[in-house]
């Protein structure tokens, strides 16, 4: 196989493990959106197992470049964009999850200080009905 055979076939993995990334990354922000937790976690292992492939077929790459004197910067160049892209829909998703977890730690205060509530209601009507039975007795 031709240097630029191999380099063109290492760039193309390359470029559809990104595509997926982009995917994936999609469709986790929706189910962040949707509260799918299962979903955000299997999306999450599925970007893990990606990321292995991803830095296998960078190392690949940029041994081939200079395996045949190129400057790996040079072609790796097209891929800013779409590593860019992924940035931002990473940071986007890391802000909404911080979001729905200020939410949901909002939600569970509230929780607690409604059982709080609860319980000093029920004491309050436990030792009044005690209360009652100590004077019959």
């Amino acid at each position: 196989m031709s240097v630029s055979q191999t380099l063109q076939e290492l760039s193309t993995a390359l470029g559809d493990h990104y595509t997926r990334w982009r995917t994936l990354t999609l469709a986790e922000g929706e189910a962040i959106a949707a509260g799918q937790w299962q979903q955000v976690e299997d999306l999450e292992e599925s970007k893990r197992q990606l990321q292995d492939l991803v830095r296998a077929r960078q190392r690949e790459l940029r041994d081939e470049c200079t395996r045949c004197g190129l400057n790996a910067v040079v072609v790796e160049e097209p891929f800013k964009s779409i590593l860019h892209e992924l940035i931002a829909l990473e940071g986007r998703n890391d802000q909404a999850l911080a979001s729905q977890r200020q939410r949901n730690l909002a939600r569970q205060e509230e929780l607690q200080s409604a059982t709080h509530t609860l319980r000093q209601v029920r004491e309050v009507y436990t030792s009044k009905r005690e209360a009652v039975w100590q004077s019959y007795s």
